[in-house]
This record gives C-alpha cells, structure tokens and sequence, in this order.
C-alpha cells in the first residue's frame, strides 16, 4: 500500500523510495525511473518476484534496478515501457497516457519533477469522447509556456499537422523549458520516429 512507501528524493531522472512491510525488512529502492507512479509499480514488481522466485539477492535487485532507463539513445540499456515518461531528445519527453487515469498520473509525475521549468505540450487524443476532459487535466499544469493539439482520424495522424505542431513545439530555449508529447500511442510513435529519422536537422 502507499503507507509502505516512503519517498526519500525525486528529480526529473530518478526516484528513491523506502519499500517496508510487516513482512519484510525496509528496503531503500533507488532507480532511474521518475515516474510518481513507479514506486507503487516498482514495489509490486518486486513483491511478485519475490512470490513466484522467493526470496532474491538484495545485489541482484539493486543490479537490475540500476540497469532500467528511459531513453532512445543509443548505448543504453533498455529495460523498461516505451513511452512511459521516455526522453526521446534532450528535453523532449513522450507520454502514451490515453486515458483519464494515465493523465492524472502524467500530470502528478510532471508537477512533482518538473516544479519551475517551463512546459511546452503536444497531445492528441485517442478517444475523441474524453478529448476535452483530458486537455482540461493537462491545462491545470503550472508554468505550461505552450499548448498544442492534433487530431487522430481512424487512428491516423496528418503527418503535415503533426510536424507543424511538433517543430512548433521544439523552437525553445532548451535548459529553461521541457516538451512532453502526450495522449496517444499513436502521436509518441510519430515523435519518436521523427527524432530518430531528422534529428541532425532538427534544433534541439
């Protein structure tokens, strides 16, 4: 439960908590995951090894745990979910959250890792019936310099919308202002794409 975890420190690229129940010892649990979400996650994935494997080597743990990332470059490990709070480029980060759940946790994640940095948001919905609830979710994030939204037609994006709005997005100044793609599958896949295609010719 929540009461187990204690967050001892959070920043933009990790999260450090104490893991503790009636059944086990306190455990620190340090990773490079930064998701406000990721500890609650974390704690269950551990407590499922634990059930199906039994008891595990507290370095084994700690080697795994050090070896998760949220990257697209090259070089690195990755063990994790694409598009979970995934830095594409310096600054830019993809968010499939697509529902009203998985909005209200992206924007927890933000306030709590990004307080007073300027924001810049691309979304599109994948569910047109819930578009406006959820743009209202992302609208109540502090600092938000820019707002801008594409439309998926039979789970399609127009890749002229997209690019328009996407460079759009990235013209900032870089240390004072982070991006964050957000809403759909669909939408991060064409960012992630467009990074990895054009990023010699894209200002980031």
């Amino acid at each position: 439960s929540e009461d187990n975890l204690n967050l001892k420190e959070k920043a933009g690229k990790y999260i450090d908590f104490l893991n503790a129940n009636a059944y086990d010892k306190e455990r620190d649990v340090r990773t490079n995951i930064a998701g406000e979400f990721q500890k609650s996650n974390l704690a269950a994935a551990l407590q499922t090894a634990e059930l199906i494997c039994g008891r595990l080597d507290e370095d084994k743990i700690y080697e795994a745990l050090s070896q998760i990332r949220i990257s697209g470059r090259e070089g690195i490990v990755k063990m994790y979910w694409p598009g979970r709070m995934e830095e594409i480029a310096p600054g830019i980060i993809v968010d499939v959250s697509h529902n009203i759940q998985g909005m209200q946790g992206f924007v927890q994640t933000v306030e709590a890792n990004y307080h007073g940095m300027k924001k810049r948001i691309l979304f599109a919905a994948s569910h047109q019936n819930k578009e406006e609830y959820m743009k209202n979710i992302l609208k109540t994030i502090p600092e938000i310099e820019a707002f801008y939204t594409v439309g998926i037609h039979k789970r399609r994006i127009d890749e002229a919308e997209f690019q328009d709005a996407f460079r759009k997005m990235i013209d900032r100044n870089q240390e004072t202002t982070v991006c964050f793609v957000v809403g759909s599958f669909y939408l991060a896949g064409m960012a992630k794409e467009f990074i990895n295609q054009e990023e010699e010719n894209v200002r980031l």
